[in-house]
């Protein structure tokens, strides 16, 4: 999905394979929620898919949580369609969508 700024490096000591595999899985899990059309056992196959996606996204985070040290850094955000634009998109994964998966927002 591209380049990540690390705002927290100096408090987070995580490495860059960590925030590879979780916006991997994020862009996959939103990419298998796009069954429009699909047949039923696609849409099955997806679901089940999509499940192991977010179950790891949550283990990612969990194991790799910010809230164990405290941090004094703020991140401003606009969470408008304004800001995003309405087909701000890549490979069919709502950008705005993915940004709100990514920063717990």
């Amino acid at each position: 999905m591209g380049l990540f700024i690390n705002f927290f490096k100096k408090e987070n000591k995580i490495d860059k394979k960590f925030y590879k595999n979780l916006s991997n899985n994020i862009f996959d899990y939103f990419h298998s929620r796009q069954v429009a059309g699909k047949s039923k056992i696609f849409k099955k196959k997806s679901l089940k898919n999509s499940i192991k996606y977010y179950s790891n996204i949550l283990k990612l985070k969990k194991k790799n949580s910010l809230a164990k040290e405290i941090v004094e850094k703020i991140l401003f955000i606009d969470n408008s369609n304004l800001n995003w634009g309405q087909n701000d998109n890549y490979n069919s994964v709502n950008s705005k969508s993915f940004a709100t998966e990514f920063l717990d927002v």
